[in-house]
């Protein structure tokens, strides 16, 4: 199940690629988007930089999220002589010093069913 929480109370742990365009294209188009994965204790987002990123850029105040327990969700690294643990990626997110983009990877035990969230719930 997801929530729709406040966008500036989610945390990046990543940077992005600074191209959007196709994917705020695409967002407006649609008129929805899927939710994201935030860790729902400190609201690191872990799953769907992109689509915070779009939606910030767009000017909404809300985005939906699956809100997870970190503790049960493993995280590798992409990046060769990077270290990353569940920890690190929390410390980042919250001295607001994210990785380069697309670092991380996180691994979840469970499948979400895919929810179309329309924009005009995101405000």
């Amino acid at each position: 199940m997801y929530s729709i929480i406040p966008i500036k109370s989610v945390r990046i742990h990543e940077k992005t690629t600074p191209k959007l365009g196709k994917l705020l294209t695409q967002i407006k188009q649609d008129g929805y988007v899927i939710p994201v994965v935030v860790d729902r204790k400190y609201h690191v987002l872990l799953d769907g930089h992109h689509r915070y990123a779009a939606l910030k850029k767009l000017g909404y105040k809300k985005i939906p999220a699956y809100l997870v327990d970190y503790s049960k969700v493993k995280v590798v690294t992409r990046r060769q002589n990077v270290e990353i643990t569940r920890e690190i990626v929390i410390k980042r997110a919250l001295s607001s010093k994210p990785f380069p983009p697309k670092t991380t990877r996180h691994i979840y035990s469970k499948k979400w069913r895919t929810v179309h969230v329309a924009l005009e719930k995101l405000g």
